[in-house]
């Protein structure tokens, strides 16, 4: 589903996989490649954020290191609010 809909040259005639029909806006929509078939699950701001948050900090277990006070996910949060308050 979703891989069709990406290769489809605009203008795009088959529904959009990554848009949330009525669902909150602080829902996120994921797509997942399972072999042929694609399922879209909807997940919270909240989940992603903890995933990545515990990515990150595997990282830095790991022996990565934190340039920045800002993590590059509260970068990329930071970014989106941005974006949607425009």
């Amino acid at each position: 589903m979703c891989t069709e809909w990406e290769r489809e040259i605009f203008p795009k005639t088959k529904k959009n996989p990554y848009e949330t029909d009525g669902v909150s806006t602080s829902i996120a929509t994921c797509c997942i490649e399972t072999g042929a078939d694609s399922i879209v699950a909807a997940i919270t701001e909240s989940q992603v954020r903890k995933e990545l948050a515990k990515e990150e900090e595997g990282q830095l277990a790991d022996g990565g290191v934190s340039l920045h006070t800002t993590s590059a996910s509260g970068f990329v949060v930071l970014a989106l609010e941005l974006e949607e308050a425009q």
